[in-house]
């Protein structure tokens, strides 16, 4: 495990712990939120979905821009951390598509 966070950075795999927590926790999304966990997967993780889909493509770029002058293993390092967080964005958006569907659809009030 420590190997894995080395080679992917502590605050890349820290955000991709982060992302998979919250894909987790997509399907528990709606229904009560008089308990605890009712209140994390309808208020605080939707907070977090919304963060995550500003910060996951800031990194893609910013590897992208790191691969440009890097060497070729840290090319391959980065490379493999660019899919990684591409899978994980495209699933994040997949579960919590009903979330998103909702925030695109919301009529300003005037």
């Amino acid at each position: 495990m420590l190997r894995l966070i080395g080679y992917l950075s502590p605050l890349r795999a820290l955000l991709m712990l982060a992302t998979i927590l919250v894909i987790a926790t997509g399907p528990f999304f709606g229904g009560e939120h008089e308990s605890t966990w009712g209140f994390y997967t309808n208020l605080i993780a939707p907070t977090l979905v919304v963060l995550l889909l500003f910060v996951l493509p800031l990194d893609m770029l910013m590897t992208g821009i790191f691969m440009s002058e890097a060497t070729a293993r840290d090319r391959q390092r980065l490379r493999h951390a660019l899919l990684v967080e591409i899978l994980l964005f495209l699933v994040l958006i997949a579960v919590w598509f009903p979330l998103l569907r909702s925030l695109l659809l919301a009529r300003p009030v005037l």
